[in-house]
């Protein structure tokens, strides 16, 4: 067990040590997002100073949405380690169930000053789901809709999912 433990929390550094410095390098993003303005029929008609505003601020929510993944990610990692333990600990699981809850208002709370920082600067909100998060809005597949029987293949081959279908 205290080998498992000591394990896990070397990838969780590691991992977290990793992360930053994989972030920085951005290959090439600026001129996507000037071509995905440029293209886009509302924020194409953006005066410069709009534009320049709105990457402003588009990359400080990418530093700030980064750091709390970052943590929310290990909070997983360390939420993984307590549910893979032979004995259950659950205060410490309800603990850290509780902190990644409060990473997640953090995140939702970020995203909305952005949605009302780009209304006031272009008069135009931002979808709600265009922001991402885990596994939605801007490329992200998401649930598709449909909670937990989303991909239902994939978790149908699943011997202890046959049989809970909905259909």
């Amino acid at each position: 067990m205290q080998k498992l433990f000591t394990i896990s929390a070397l990838l969780l550094a590691l991992s977290l040590l990793s992360a930053p410095v994989l972030a920085q390098h951005q290959h090439g993003a600026q001129d996507q997002e000037t071509q995905a303005m440029d293209a886009h029929p509302v924020l194409g008609d953006l005066s410069e100073e709009q534009r320049e505003a709105l990457k402003n601020m588009i990359e400080s929510h990418r530093q700030e949405v980064m750091h709390h993944n970052l943590r929310m990610r290990a909070k997983q990692a360390e939420l993984d380690v307590l549910l893979a333990s032979p004995e259950a600990n659950q205060d410490g699981i309800n603990v850290v169930t509780q902190e990644i809850t409060q990473l997640y208002g953090d995140i939702l709370r970020v995203n909305n000053n952005l949605r009302r920082g780009v209304f006031e600067e272009t008069g135009h909100l931002i979808p709600s789901g265009a922001l991402g998060g885990k596994g939605q809005g801007m490329g992200g597949q998401g649930m598709g809709g449909r909670g937990m029987m989303s991909g239902k293949g994939r978790m149908m081959n699943c011997p202890m999912m046959q049989g809970h279908s909905d259909d």
